[in-house]
This record gives structure tokens, C-alpha cells and sequence, in this order.
């Protein structure tokens, strides 16, 4: 099972900032070897998955975001919140709040 971190829990609404940073501590080797990633991006119509790395395949990006789902899901258990609340429902780009 692949191991799913939350690379960096500050900035997080500042996207192409965290983005920059993530991609420095990839190159300065802060996460060890990574052979491969995903993201996603959502916004006002518009819902972009991406895959990469030189371990890249269908199945190793279907693994990771499920992986990453699994682990989210934990995130929002251990903080009690049973869902985010943070994001207005007019903003959700899939409608679930």
C-alpha cells in the first residue's frame, strides 16, 4: 500500500505557492525517492486529474488516489469534523460540503 503524506498542512489556499514548495522539497530530495504523483485540480467548471513520474501507469495513479482518499478520510475522522465545513456550498465543485 502506498504511503500518503500531507506535504505541507500551511499555505494551502495559496495554490500555486504550495505548488512551488512542494516542487522544492521534491528537487532539495525533502520526501526521498518519488517515482511518482497525482493532482488534482478543481474549480467553476472545471475538475483536472494529473499523473506523472517515471513509475507512471493507470493503475499506480488509481492506487495513489486512492490512497490519498483512504488517508483524507482519516484526516477528517481524527479531527471530529465529519466533513469541510470550510468551503461554502456554492464554491464545492462537486456540491458536497
Amino acid at each position: 500500500m502506498s504511503n500518503v503524506t500531507v506535504l505541507h498542512p500551511t499555505n494551502t489556499r495559496d495554490i500555486p505557492s504550495t505548488l512551488r514548495t512542494i516542487a522544492d522539497g521534491l528537487e532539495e530530495g525533502d520526501y526521498g525517492d518519488i517515482t511518482a504523483g497525482v493532482l488534482t485540480l478543481a474549480g467553476k467548471g472545471i475538475f483536472e486529474n494529473f499523473a506523472f513520474g517515471k513509475d507512471y501507469s493507470i493503475q499506480t495513479a488509481a492506487a495513489l488516489y486512492l490512497a490519498s482518499a483512504n488517508r483524507m478520510s482519516d484526516h477528517v475522522r481524527a479531527a471530529g469534523t465529519g466533513g469541510r465545513s470550510d468551503i461554502p456550498d456554492d464554491e464545492d465543485p462537486d456540491g458536497v460540503a
